[in-house]
């Protein structure tokens, strides 16, 4: 891309759909079920030492689903979350990507999971799972 060409935009980004899995990890849109989730890791120390924006409450991650539909909506961040490949209605982490620069086509990945999830490889396989050919493709 030349100097003088405009940069290119990222507008809605794009949930997967299917949602994205390998069978035993799947990854789905957040939703209003979530919320103790989203309570839960906001008191974990380790996941908030690294995501400060998790909440605090209820109402807080009320307000934290909004937040990431905004952002989504606009292209700015979109936020899945991880679940056991067999019971995709139980959330036990996020995976993000955001920071997009798209002159250079990248962007930036983060990921936390609940304590009692940790240490099983879960959080590699989500981030494998979102830069899949399929789902990578959608985002260009």
């Amino acid at each position: 891309m030349a100097p003088s060409e405009p940069m290119p935009t990222v507008s809605l980004l794009p949930f997967p759909d299917p949602p994205l899995t390998d069978g035993a990890t799947t990854l789905r849109p957040w939703n209003p079920a979530d919320l103790d989730t989203l309570v839960e890791a906001g008191a974990d120390a380790l996941v908030h030492r690294f995501r400060h924006s998790l909440p605090d409450g209820a109402d807080e991650a009320r307000a934290w689903l909004e937040n990431s539909e905004t952002a989504r909506s606009r292209g700015e961040r979109l936020e899945l979350a991880i679940t056991d490949g067999s019971d995709p209605w139980q959330a036990l982490g996020s995976v993000s990507i955001w920071g997009f620069h798209p002159r250079n086509r990248t962007a930036l990945v983060s990921c936390w999971l609940l304590e009692a999830e940790r240490g099983g490889g879960r959080t590699s396989g989500a981030v494998t799972l979102l830069r899949s050919e399929e789902h990578t493709s959608e985002l260009q």
